[in-house]
């Protein structure tokens, strides 16, 4: 983490801070067992399902 935040790319600077603001969750993401996946699974057929109608909608237009 230390080298990390003294990293010359800004982009892993700011991932270790939020780690660091986020330290909690973190160790709890990782400690525990449970798992959001199948939650974003569906969230994203949604999402494709969604987009294939859309296109569908403009080839008919």
């Amino acid at each position: 983490m230390k080298q990390a935040e003294h990293s010359g790319l800004v982009e892993i600077r700011s991932f270790a801070r939020s780690i660091r603001q986020n330290v909690e969750a973190v160790e709890q993401a990782l400690r525990l067992p449970w798992s959001n996946g199948q939650v974003e699974g569906q969230i994203h057929r949604l999402k494709m399902l969604k987009s294939k109608r859309s296109i569908g909608e403009k080839a008919r237009a």
